[in-house]
């Protein structure tokens, strides 16, 4: 797919002012990736509701500029994840970019995102013990939203388990998966990206079916009977699980 979008995240308990200072500061840091003379547009692709999550896309007449942006962007996250020194670029990415560093003491992390993959930043210097995320083969059931078409096939996936979003991206010629999926309960199978503390899933990329769920009707749990027919002389259910909770 078109490498065209970038996602900034700040995560665990987050102020209003550092969401704030959050925002300016990434604005500041895409401005300074971007060219002077480039004429390329950063429009709000998706902005999470309950969450500290913003994705914009990069439109211009020549693609291969915003890749080179998202690839910038990329390695910016992975030198400061890493807490190395940003040494490729001038004074305004790094101001902007050290500015984001400064705000992950205030918050848990701050998450870069592009189609290909994560990098987690935190603050006072720490780098986990652990993997930050995993990443393995694996499916996420949950409901289609924010389905996009523009320059490729990005498109979230609502999880039945924690009701957040997981960035799904469709790799090119795979846009039949999604025909009339907005909306629909679905199972998204391929490589999952999960925070490694509480398996929340964040991202699936290299995704390898999609398959719509069939929508359960409201109220059909009213219509559930028993599997074996009750008849006289058999026991009650509360007899049943009395004895082998006294067993």
């Amino acid at each position: 797919m078109a490498k065209d979008t970038i996602t900034f995240e700040l995560g665990g308990r987050v102020e209003i002012r550092d969401l704030e200072n959050g925002i300016i500061a990434f604005r500041r840091l895409v401005a300074a990736l971007t060219p002077r003379n480039a004429e390329v547009a950063w429009v709000v692709e998706d902005l999470q509701p309950g969450s500290t999550i913003a994705t914009i896309r990069g439109e211009s007449d020549d693609p291969q500029i915003v890749e080179k942006i998202v690839q910038d962007y990329e390695r910016v996250g992975d030198t400061l994840a890493n807490h190395e020194e940003l040494t490729l670029y001038g004074t305004q990415a790094k101001n902007a970019a050290y500015a984001i560093v400064t705000i992950t003491h205030a918050v848990e992390y701050v998450r870069f995102e592009t189609s290909d993959d994560d990098y987690v930043i935190y603050g006072n210097g720490r780098i986990p013990a652990e993997a930050a995320l995993t990443v393995s083969i694996g499916a996420v059931t949950g409901r289609v939203q924010t389905l996009s078409n523009r320059g490729g096939l990005r498109f979230n996936l609502y999880d039945t388990i924690h009701d957040k979003a997981v960035a799904c991206y469709l790799s090119p010629g795979q846009e039949s998966l999604m025909r009339e999926a907005w909306g629909k309960q679905a199972t998204v199978s391929g490589r999952v990206s999960r925070d490694a503390y509480t398996s929340r899933a964040i991202a699936i990329r290299q995704i390898m079916n999609v398959e719509i769920l069939e929508e359960v009707p409201p109220g059909s749990y009213r219509g559930a009977r028993g599997a074996v027919p009750w008849q006289p002389g058999y026991k009650k259910p509360e007899e049943v699980i009395r004895q082998l909770r006294d067993a």
